[in-house]
């Protein structure tokens, strides 16, 4: 009997072990795969480690980041998304959501270009219909998974500081 319940002891912490070493694996993967990017200590926000920046603004605060055919961007300030033409637009979805304790919406689509679908997926920390929009995120790309990436990004926005006002 004795000998069972020490064999099943073993057993239970062999099991835990591997649990807590696959989850702690996991965990440097994600942070392996993904970098913090410091907006000029305006917020961070998360993005993979393979999109290198490609493009800055001069008259406002903005970022573009590439990835093969893939585009991120940001800016930071009075900006909102476009209107689009809804003719084009598929399956599109807007939801309601907080990012960083600040109201926000994220929109997604599927916009037909001439030649190729463009997956979009867009964030605006504010009110977009109304114009007042403290940062906006865009992410277009012929590949859906990206979507997903754009959400991930969009939840690991942190302010700083008063943020982009």
């Amino acid at each position: 009997m004795r000998s069972h319940i020490s064999k099943l002891l073993t057993i239970s912490v062999a099991a835990i072990l591997v649990v807590l070493a696959t989850t702690a694996a996991a965990q440097r993967a994600y942070r392996i795969r993904w970098k913090t990017i410091n907006a000029e200590g305006l917020f961070t926000f998360r993005l993979p480690v393979d999109f290198k920046q490609s493009e800055m603004g001069v008259d406002s605060f903005m970022r573009g980041y590439q990835r093969g055919r893939a585009r991120f961007i940001f800016v930071c300030g009075d900006s909102a998304s476009a209107e689009y033409d809804e003719n084009t637009m598929i399956s599109a979805s807007e939801v309601h959501t907080k990012v960083d304790g600040k109201g926000a919406t994220v929109r997604t689509f599927l916009y037909k270009w001439k030649d190729a679908p463009v997956y979009v997926a867009e964030l605006n920390v504010g009110n977009w219909r109304e114009g007042n929009v403290q940062l906006y995120m865009g992410m277009e790309s012929p590949a859906r998974a990206d979507i997903e990436a754009a959400k991930k990004i969009f939840r690991s926005v942190k302010f700083r500081k008063s943020g982009c006002e």
